[in-house]
């Protein structure tokens, strides 16, 4: 993700209070339904991808892999970080916006090199990210 305005997008979800930092807080807020967007690192552990992807799927939240932890680390204000997740919808879909954008429209669905998303369930596809995700107690 070398889109400076997709970074700077994610560093204004952390401050502003919309974004979950760690495999525990992420896989918290897919479980609860106020993950519409996870940001996960291309070089994380095999475990934390499949824990993480797997509870995506399960859940219909779409997400985002990035080139490296020290990329998303660098968004969210630490040294690293290997997986975030996005609770606040409009984030979200600002965030996939400008990242389809910056890699060319629908090749950014398949053939970007350094960021791929992945979309799990046909309401997903069809834009409708908060399907059953209610906002309340998502904080």
């Amino acid at each position: 993700m070398d889109d400076p305005r997709a970074v700077g997008l994610i560093g204004l979800a952390k401050r502003a209070g919309c974004l979950a930092v760690g495999e525990r807080a992420v896989l918290d807020r897919i479980r609860s339904g106020c993950a519409h967007l996870v940001v996960l690192a291309a070089d994380a552990g095999a475990n934390t991808k499949k824990r993480t992807t797997d509870k995506c799927r399960s859940h219909g939240v779409p997400w985002v892999v990035l080139q490296d932890r020290y990329t998303l680390g660098r968004a969210v204000g630490r040294g690293n970080a290997v997986v975030a997740a996005v609770t606040e919808r409009r984030f979200a879909e600002s965030l996939l916006t400008k990242l389809r954008q910056h890699h060319g429209g629908d090749r950014f669905e398949s053939e970007a090199p350094r960021v791929r998303i992945r979309q799990t369930t046909e309401y997903v596809e069809q834009g409708d990210y908060h399907h059953s995700q209610s906002a309340s107690g998502c904080r």
